[in-house]
């Protein structure tokens, strides 16, 4: 059976290009601004000059890999532009703010007169839509005072962020066995048995208990699966890709292996060993037999034994 889940992501770009009916005395270097917030080299937007006068300029944003079904949450955008004076008498507005199209968005962020990077706030109503008319508006009005005096943008550039969610179809992959000791583990997870995996999607399985690559028979009840097995230091891994159904794999060795490597795991991965030891006395000893408590007395365990939950191990003293 498979079930939808809600997932959360994030796209973000830099700018990639300007409107052309942008206002101001005179401008330079536009297209250096088509960096992050990091850069070090600028675009130089010079202010219009008389009383009251407007400059603004518009780049915009192409944001992409976005899911046709998905919801916008927010968007954000880390910006760095300076201006020449802050003084409001020569300048009285000076703000960077997030657009869709021509309608302005989240809060505008007054431009500073430094090079520092900083946080302009898209807000949270945002379509789709929206997202692909996507811009970011360097709007100043000039003051009273020095209107012939050259004041300026310096806009470094800017990384705009866009989360949202989105439905996500996950199929149900169950594993199993019909050989005691056969150990299944998704790749870089915990044990499972049974797991999910989205759709399209491709998942290893680690299988453990088996020495002989030629013994082992998959089985999958859907054909039209990827799938192959990695040979690994003892250790297979099962690559399952495409996926676009439920499976449900069997793992049958052919041939049942005389002797069966032991594994433990160690800081979340799985190692072979050998050998079984013990610290007696701050000391690492071999232990040569396990055993394990029954009806009958002290009874030995063999390997095989071991991986099919033989209850609490002990080893037997002299």
């Amino acid at each position: 059976m498979s079930r939808i889940v809600e997932k959360s992501s994030s796209a973000t770009a830099v700018p990639s290009s300007y409107d052309s009916g942008y206002q101001a005395y005179s401008v330079s270097n536009l297209t250096n601004a088509y960096a992050n917030q990091s850069s070090t080299t600028y675009a130089q937007i010079n202010l219009t000059r008389n009383s009251g006068a407007v400059t603004q300029i518009y780049y915009n944003f192409s944001v992409t890999g976005i899911p046709s079904d998905a919801e916008i949450t927010s968007v954000s955008c880390a910006c760095k532009c300076s201006i020449s004076t802050t003084t409001a008498s020569r300048v009285t507005t000076r703000q960077a703010q997030l657009y869709a199209g021509s309608t302005a968005k989240g809060t505008p962020y007054n431009v500073p007169n430094s090079t520092t990077a900083y946080t302009i706030d898209g807000g949270t109503s945002w379509t789709l839509s929206d997202i692909q008319d996507l811009k970011i508006r360097l709007y100043a009005v000039r003051g009273t005072s020095n209107v012939t005096t050259n004041y300026y943008f310096c806009f470094y550039g800017a990384t705009v962020t866009v989360n949202y969610t989105y439905d996500e179809t996950e199929y149900q992959v169950t594993l199993t066995s019909n050989v005691s000791g056969v150990v299944f583990d998704q790749a870089s997870q915990s044990q499972y048995e049974e797991f999910w995996v989205a759709s399209g999607g491709t998942t290893n399985i680690k299988i453990f208990g088996l020495s002989d690559l030629a013994s082992i028979i998959a089985t999958d009840n859907n054909t039209n699966v990827t799938s192959s097995l990695v040979y690994d230091d003892d250790i297979y891994l099962y690559v399952i890709s495409s996926i676009a159904t439920d499976h449900t794999f069997v793992i049958n060795p052919g041939i049942v292996p005389a002797s069966w490597p032991v594994y433990i795991k160690i800081n979340g991965s799985w190692v072979q060993s050998s050998e079984v030891y013990v610290k007696v006395n701050g000391s690492w000893q071999t232990v040569g037999t396990v055993y394990k408590k029954g009806e009958n007395g002290w009874e030995q365990v063999e390997k095989q034994a071991m991986f099919s939950s033989p209850g609490v191990l002990y080893m037997k003293g002299t």
